[in-house]
């Protein structure tokens, strides 16, 4: 059976109208798949992309990023409040810290890392001249104290009392972050004193 053109041009503009629809009601919910997946990309700048798009997406944005997150809905909350500000002292913490410390201190690895893609001073001092480095050897957070070192986080800086994170790091008897930091060049303050 031979279809008639008008017919043929009918089923057409059909099909392309469901496509156009179907379009259209998936879009969203793809791209927040596609964004979700690319807070696990090597690139850091496709990650702080990634992450702004999904916080601009409302509820649906913040539920995918708080899924993804360790620290679940608290660290997306975090990040959140802290996205567009991630060198401003956060005023209602104690020590007077930056998001990086209380990331550190939450032992948000992933959140860590984002606030540093984003631009976060790696060696950022809290009132009590403590970096994020010695936030997460007083938490025992080797991979983010691993982490740090690998972007050169300054190993030898020294607290308001002069301590280096190796001699916290041994004071605390954490033996395989102070074995780390020793093997990445940490020298304890009396060494750094010579």
């Amino acid at each position: 059976m031979k279809l008639s053109l008008p017919l043929k041009l009918t089923i057409f503009v059909v099909l392309l109208f469901a496509a156009v629809i179907a379009t259209c009601l998936l879009w969203t919910p793809v791209r927040i798949l596609w964004n979700a997946s690319c807070l696990h990309s090597n690139d850091a700048k496709e990650r702080v992309k990634s992450v702004s798009w999904l916080l601009g997406k409302g509820r649906k944005g913040f539920d995918v990023l708080a899924g993804e997150l360790e620290g679940g809905e608290k660290a997306a909350e975090f990040l959140a409040e802290h996205w567009e500000h991630v060198n401003t002292l956060v005023p209602k913490s104690m020590f007077k810290s930056f998001p990086l410390h209380l990331a550190a201190r939450n032992k948000w690895n992933d959140v860590a890392m984002l606030l540093i893609d984003k631009g976060a001073e790696i060696d950022a001092r809290d009132e009590d001249d403590w970096t994020p480095l010695f936030w997460a050897i007083r938490e025992k957070n080797k991979d983010l104290v691993e982490s740090l070192v690998r972007m050169k986080a300054d190993i030898n800086t020294k607290d308001e009392f002069g301590c280096a994170p190796l001699d916290w790091a041994q004071l605390l008897r954490h033996e395989a972050i102070a074995d780390f930091i020793r093997a990445n060049g940490g020298k304890t303050w009396k060494e750094l004193r010579r």
